[in-house]
């Protein structure tokens, strides 16, 4: 029995195409005719689609992100603490 589920996965940079959570897929192509099939041939290869919009930057490919100022004061403080 399956059961669906629900969940939502927060992203920061949304403008990236989110390539850590949609990886390549199978394609929709047979990997062998059923005559093939039949025979036993077990020499298939299945090719992979990529889901990412044209025109749109994988996230893994995106430029560094700048760190905020808060996040910049949490650095600092943290590193203040760690000093002996």
């Amino acid at each position: 029995r399956l059961l669906p589920i629900s969940f939502t996965l927060p992203r920061k940079r949304v403008s990236f195409f989110q390539d850590d959570i949609f990886l390549p897929t199978a394609d929709n192509q047979p990997i062998m005719t059923a005559e093939e099939w039949f025979k036993g041939d077990k020499e298939s290869v299945v090719s992979y689609v990529s889901l990412q919009p044209e025109g749109m930057v994988a996230l893994s490919e995106a430029p560094e992100e700048k760190l905020t100022e808060r996040q910049i004061k949490y650095v600092l403080k943290k590193k203040a603490m760690e000093a002996p």
